[in-house]
């Protein structure tokens, strides 16, 4: 039976078949204003909060979601300060250094609680849901 919650273990399976060094969950949903990701017609990102890595095309641009599956290679592109972003450190220098990192597109409902619209639209969802 499909769920309307991010299908985990389709990301990693995913993952573990493309051999990309990440792996992240991607949704078309609040695509305006959080961070945005363009991947190619092969679902690698090519593209990260508007700065281009590689030369292929953007296929779609899409939410990212937040969800990821690390390889232990991931690590080493890390910085050894206790705080660091992903998005804006350890992403770009995985794909600055020529690295793959592949996308799970998930259609289902995604939401990013991280204003208190969108956790009362959260929690609404759930409550409907349950």
């Amino acid at each position: 039976e499909e769920s309307d919650i991010v299908p985990h273990h389709l990301l990693i399976q995913n993952q573990t078949c493309a051999g990309d060094l990440q792996q992240v969950g991607l949704n078309a949903q609040h695509v305006i204003d959080l961070g945005l990701l363009g991947v190619d017609a092969q679902g690698a990102v090519v593209e990260l909060l508007g700065d281009r890595f590689g030369e292929e095309e953007v296929e779609k641009r899409l939410m990212y979601t937040g969800i990821q599956v690390l390889s232990q290679k991931v690590f080493d592109y890390m910085p050894a300060s206790e705080v660091f972003g992903m998005t804006e450190e350890v992403y770009p220098a995985v794909l600055g250094s020529g690295e793959l990192i592949g996308s799970m597109v998930f259609d289902g409902y995604w939401n990013d609680a991280g204003t208190p619209e969108r956790l009362k639209e959260g929690e609404k969802f759930l409550n409907q849901a349950i």
